[in-house]
């Protein structure tokens, strides 16, 4: 299922944007883990150092899965490779919160992710995505402005793009002041519900 501390952070920020649907947040964007013990402001901001902002996008079910898709094939790299699928920009692994899916690393692009499934805010139960209903996402902005493969959300007019100016690592801090304790998502939570390669699941991101 990946990480943790990414899956929690993504959770993070759908719970500070009120007006999310769902929330997608790059590997590469948590740059530490969450140890055992006390958690400090200053934790939260070495984990999440950058001068990022949440920015919402409203996307369709289908450019929320070509943006999901385009993430993988940034973090797999060439699949003529050796190294294969480790070779790409492993820090664009997609993590989410109100969506999670399968990843298979056998297939080619446009074909690694299925059972996408949704539950908007996490507020519902868990149903296949609408491929042309509108859902409101939030990103850092980093991605949001389509870098690290996440090519479609650049290409979201803008009028369907709004900064919020929450500042990323704060946003965190504010959820973890919000909840108390910090503690690990249940496995039905995590965006990544399998990953598939060769004949073995792996979980390496």
């Amino acid at each position: 299922q990946g990480g943790g501390a990414c899956n929690v952070v993504a959770k993070a920020f759908l719970a500070q944007t009120f007006e999310a649907d769902i929330a997608i947040q790059n590997a590469g964007g948590c740059r530490r883990d969450i140890q055992a013990g006390d958690y400090t402001i200053a934790s939260a901001f070495e984990m999440l150092p950058f001068a990022n902002t949440l920015v919402t996008l409203k996307m369709t079910g289908a450019q929320i899965i070509q943006v999901l898709e385009e993430a993988l094939d940034s973090a797999f790299g060439d699949v003529s490779s050796d190294a294969y699928p480790y070779n790409g920009s492993t820090g664009a692994y997609p993590y989410s919160s109100g969506i999670r899916y399968t990843v298979d690393a056998n297939q080619g692009f446009g074909n690694r992710l299925s059972n996408v499934e949704i539950n908007p805010r996490l507020e519902g139960s868990w149903t296949a995505i609408d491929l042309e209903a509108t859902y409101i996402v939030v990103s850092n902005s980093f991605v949001a402005a389509g870098r690290d493969g996440y090519l479609t959300f650049g290409s979201i007019e803008g009028d369907l793009v709004t900064d919020t100016y929450l500042e990323y690592g704060q946003s965190f801090v504010d959820y973890v002041s919000d909840i108390g304790t910090i503690e690990d998502l249940p496995t039905e939570e995590y965006s990544t519900q399998a990953f598939l390669f060769g004949s073995s699941n792996v979980f390496a991101f």
